[in-house]
């Protein structure tokens, strides 16, 4: 059985990234501790529309943003819990 997908693209911008750039690696861009001046930053808010009205969100769009929310403090929670592990067990084998 193959998945059926109904999605429709609106065609609205939810954030509009063109003014951001990639940042140096190694050596941070300090212009503006320099006197310079970034570029022109023109306000460009009021070209766009915003739209500000409430997200549909149907149940699998839901539980589906829930189960990625658990799952990434699952990993994060397990990371942590194997360090603490490894330093008690590091610690211990230090102590003998």
């Amino acid at each position: 059985m193959a998945k059926r997908n109904d999605f429709e693209d609106d065609g609205m911008t939810v954030a509009d990234m063109s003014d951001i750039h990639q940042q140096p690696l190694l050596i941070p861009d300090l212009g503006f501790l320099m006197g310079r001046k970034g570029g022109d930053k023109t306000d460009k808010t009021e070209e766009r529309p915003v739209n500000r009205g409430p997200v549909q969100v149907d149940r699998a769009e839901r539980r589906a943003m829930i189960g990625g929310t658990i799952t990434a403090y699952l990993v994060a929670f397990g990371i942590f819990a194997a360090v603490f592990v490894i330093v008690i067990l590091l610690l211990i084998w230090l102590g003998r």
